[in-house]
């Protein structure tokens, strides 16, 4: 029991040295740790406390480069009254010395002209400043020279005395005599605010004369920025301190240590943390107050990326961020000696802990020998029914302990076990509520799909009853109209067919062209809301196009008594590259719409050349205005929305309320803007659009063909046999009398099956096969065809009303050799047949009537050959400017002389009437005078 007692004793003593000495090491250990975070925390202090400073100096430093800024901005205003008084005294003295030197030896007029012709070339301010002289009646004796590009003066002088500027400076001139006068004015070609303007003037009492110079403060304003710019880039303080200043989009105006970075944009500079430098100072700069930036910056002196803080603060005006910084790691120097006498300091500590920590270990000992013995038997049996309790998830019996430091570890033991059970039972419950919850989710979550899948399938259904209305729609209006307008052209082509038919037979014809362009307008909608618009860009002679547009145009405000009149910009490029189609119905469109609610005055179109981006590329600005009743400024946006139409229009100037709408959309298409504004002192309209346009070389476009009436076929056409396959039998009839006169063998289908069995047993050359017909369709038959003629002999040719493209895509998938829409101009017919078949048509001689056209102008001896009634009833018509009534006068005489009376149309289509008047006056008179 001894030897058990003695072992026992060792081990303990062994226990308590070895925690002894552990105790020593965390005493040591703590200390060490505690001077560690003094260190640091000086450390820390240290460096905030020099962050702190520099803070306020950087940021004193900002300040005061901001006051020199808002000081030198306030003297912006004066030093330019200042520049323009000097330099208006110098000009007086010019003046004065001018006129006292010729007063001898030259008339007031001849020193006047010297005058101005002296002070024409003078500028001021670099050149940016023009001196102008004005009398006292409110002429401009001298304007400021070609201010704007274009040779002329620009506002307030361009204005005349229009403008309140210069009713200024004359009150000024006559009430002081002299004196600095502001004033604001847009600068020319430049939207947005308009530009403050300092001007000073003198009275030149000799003749009257307000003597002045104008120059822009705007560009006041820009030279003291650069003065600036270069100022602050050389300001130095401190070891590495220097401002700079960026614009708030990142671009370095000036930069004291590295001015390379001057001109280039910095906004996505990140230093090596991925700290944004630029986008943060810049968003610091745009608060009130100005705010601190913390990043990292190369470092002047050794070129390192190191820590640094700066303070940026904006101005707002000039939307500059002007900032500087201080890098942080300036004060580690002064760390640097503190830490190392911290650990001097350390060392010394740590061998008085191991001395003292030596003696009162062997002093413990002795003392705790005994109770050490009891103490770990205790804790013996604590330790067996602690570990037994726990395995088992029993209580500790708190009653068999005997130490109350034991019982109380053993009471927060038994709570420990019962806050784990309970914990245990509420995770439990927990887990089976999620459960719950996300099953009802995943259920609430299925139900929503499914009516998004049910609510997809309704537009998609609705899309496409949609599509089906249009293309039934397209095909019902499209087939009669074929009928009307082919037969009307069958008509007109009639050598037989009088003038007063033919000019009915045009009222028909423009009426089913009218309605042609209605259904257009409802299909364009529809592609342009479906997003299936596109661009057909190809090259353009652009003088032409307009110049047609005038021709069309004139005939319809002339009908209306109105004026019509072009103002083309001699700038404006030739050959463009354009979608002309949708150029031209922007046109048509906007002029249409001005004929219609325009009762008196006219319509004036403007081609402008807004501005040349390069040699290849344009900017064109289009003005439609006229004098109607104009638009409220409320309903200026909504007028372009599709189906509106304004309340105040009677209903017989009503139209679909999609004219306007497709403007709108085929400007954007082509990449440009469309608007409305009132027209000149609140009368009447101005439409206006711009569109960039890609400028072509000249020689790229191609002489445009001219098509005269078929009269004729070169070679013999009866053994060629065609088919027309149509279930409506006026299209049918239109056909044959195309077709018919030349000698074709021509039979006739009225459905596809019909079609199919001719085919079988007569194998015709060509088909002319309609797409909607019953029994079998258009489509169907063609396959049938083209899978059945393997040696593809005949050829098919589809004339449907069918529009939409994709329709286009089908018929071309069934094998169809060609596509023609109705309704057809006769030429598409002749045209498939002799690209198809091969066959030489002969055309009425057009080269004498482009010879009328183009050649010798009319002569008086030509005139006086007509009847004396048609000559008189022309001259009537032309003193009248009845355009209508003109025309058809020359009609008449057409049927006289053609080429005379090509001549007489393209000079009453280019308005020559005063030239047709003066040939028409001799003749006229001496009719009357033979009357008497």
């Amino acid at each position: 029991m001894a030897d058990r007692n003695e072992s026992f004793q060792r081990i303990l003593w062994v226990a308590v040295g070895g925690l002894l000495s552990a105790l020593v090491l965390c005493i040591i250990l703590l200390l060490v740790i505690q001077r560690y975070n003094d260190s640091k925390d000086r450390a820390t202090a240290m460096r905030a406390a020099f962050v702190e400073q520099q803070k306020q100096l950087i940021k004193r430093e900002v300040d005061r480069i901001l006051e020199r800024i808002e000081f030198d901005r306030s003297q912006i205003v004066p030093k330019g009254s200042s520049l323009v008084q000097e330099q208006v005294y110098e000009a007086y003295a010019i003046l004065e010395n001018i006129r006292q030197r010729d007063a001898v030896t030259q008339s007031s007029e001849e020193i006047k002209r010297t005058i101005i012709e002296v002070l024409r070339p003078m500028h001021v301010y670099h050149g940016k400043g023009d001196f102008f002289i004005l009398d006292l009646s409110g002429g401009i004796v001298l304007g400021p020279a070609a201010t704007n590009g274009d040779g002329k003066s620009s506002p307030p002088f361009g204005d005349g005395e229009n403008h309140p500027a210069i009713a200024g400076m004359i009150e000024l001139a006559k009430k002081e005599g002299e004196g600095t006068y502001r004033y604001s004015l847009s600068q020319p070609g430049v939207k947005g605010d308009e530009t403050p303007h300092l001007s000073f003037i003198k009275l030149f009492k000799p003749y009257g004369w307000i003597l002045g110079t104008t120059i822009s403060v705007k560009d006041l304003e820009v030279d003291t920025r650069k003065e600036l710019l270069d100022d602050i880039s050389k300001v130095r303080y401190g070891k590495n301190g220097y401002i700079f200043i960026d614009d708030w989009q990142g671009v370095v105006l000036a930069h004291g240590a590295q001015p390379d970075l001057v001109g280039r944009n910095i906004w996505d500079h990140q230093d090596f943390n991925g700290v944004k430098v630029v986008q943060g100072l810049i968003a610091a700069a745009k608060t009130e107050a100005g705010d601190y930036v913390y990043y990292s910056w190369r470092k002047p002196d050794t070129g390192e990326e190191r820590p640094k803080v700066s303070f940026a603060k904006g101005v707002h005006d000039w939307q500059w961020m002007v900032g500087t910084g201080v890098y942080i790691d300036d004060v580690e120097t002064d760390i640097a000696i503190l830490q190392r006498s911290l650990k001097a300091g350390l060392r010394k500590d740590i061998l008085w802990i191991l001395l003292v920590s030596a003696t009162v270990g062997i002093l413990l000992l002795l003392s705790l020998r005994r109770v050490f013995r009891r103490l770990l038997g205790d804790f013996s049996r604590f330790d067996e029914f602690f570990h037994e309790a726990a395995f088992a998830d029993r209580e500790i019996e708190v009653a068999g302990l005997t130490f109350a430091e034991l019982r109380g570890m053993a009471v927060s033991a038994n709570k420990m076990l019962h806050d784990k059970v309970a914990a245990q039972e509420r995770l439990r419950k927990h887990r089976d509520h999620l459960e719950e919850e996300v099953a009802e989710r995943t259920h609430a979550l299925q139900e929503k799909n499914s009516q998004l899948e049910l609510a997809k399938e309704a537009a998609e259904t609705a899309n496409r009853a949609k599509s089906v209305f249009l293309a039934n729609m397209s095909h019902e209006l499209r087939t009669p109209l074929n009928a009307i307008l082919g037969f009307a052209q069958v008509l007109k082509n009639d050598r037989n067919a009088t003038d007063e038919q033919r000019e009915n037979l045009e009222i028909i014809s423009r009426s089913g062209e009218h309605l042609l362009h209605l259904i257009n307008n409802v299909l364009d909608i529809s592609k342009i809301e479906s997003g299936r618009l596109e661009l057909e860009e190809s090259p353009c002679d652009l003088h032409q196009l307009i110049q047609g547009i005038r021709s069309i145009m004139y005939a319809q405000a002339a009908s209306k008594g109105l004026s019509f009149t072009l103002e083309q910009d001699p700038e404006l490029p030739r050959q463009i590259l354009v979608d002309a189609g949708k150029l031209r119905q922007v046109f048509i469109n906007l002029i249409g719409n001005g004929v219609k609610y325009t009762a008196h005055g006219g319509i004036v179109l403007r081609a402008l050349l807004q501005v040349m981006e390069n040699p290849e590329q344009a900017r064109l600005r289009f003005e439609v205005a006229d004098t109607g009743p104009g638009i409220r400024e409320e309903n200026q946006e909504r007028i372009f929305a599709p189906f509106v139409q304004l309340g105040e229009r009677p209903p017989t100037e009503a139209g679909t309320g999609l004219g306007l709408a497709i403007c709108k959309q085929y400007v954007e298409l082509m990449g440009g803007e469309i608007g409305v504004a009132g027209g000149p002192d609140g009368v009447g309209t101005v439409f206006f659009f711009e569109i960039p346009a890609e400028v072509l070389p000249s020689g790229v476009l191609e002489k445009p063909v001219t098509r005269g009436r078929v009269v004729g076929v070169d070679e013999e056409v009866s053994g060629y046999r065609l088919l027309i396959a149509e279930d409506q039998p006026e299209n049918r009839l239109l056909l044959k009398k195309l077709l018919a006169p030349f000698g074709f063998e021509i039979k006739e289908a009225v459905n596809g099956e019909e079609a199919l069995a001719l085919w079988h047993d007569w194998q015709p050359h060509l088909i002319f096969m309609d797409i909607r017909m019953p029994v079998i369709d258009g489509l169907e038959a063609t396959r049938r065809i083209k899978a059945a003629d393997t040696e593809r002999q005949t050829r098919v040719v589809v004339i449907t009303a069918h529009a939409l493209e994709e329709e286009r895509r089908a018929i071309v998938a069934a094998g169809c050799d060609d596509f023609i829409r109705k309704p057809f101009h006769d030429w598409e017919i002749y045209d498939a047949l002799s690209r198809y078949l091969g066959i030489r048509f002969k055309y009425e001689d057009v080269e004498s009537v482009a010879e009328g056209e183009s050649g010798p102008e009319v002569t008086a001896g030509e005139l006086s050959r007509l009847p004396k009634k048609l000559a008189v009833e022309l001259f009537r018509a032309a003193e009248l400017l009845d355009g209508a009534r003109t025309h058809k006068v020359i009609n008449r005489i057409t049927a006289h002389d053609r080429q005379l009376g090509a001549r007489l149309r393209r000079m009453s289509d280019t308005l020559q009437y005063k030239e047709l008047l003066a040939l028409l006056d001799n003749l006229v008179k001496g009719e009357q005078n033979e009357n008497r």
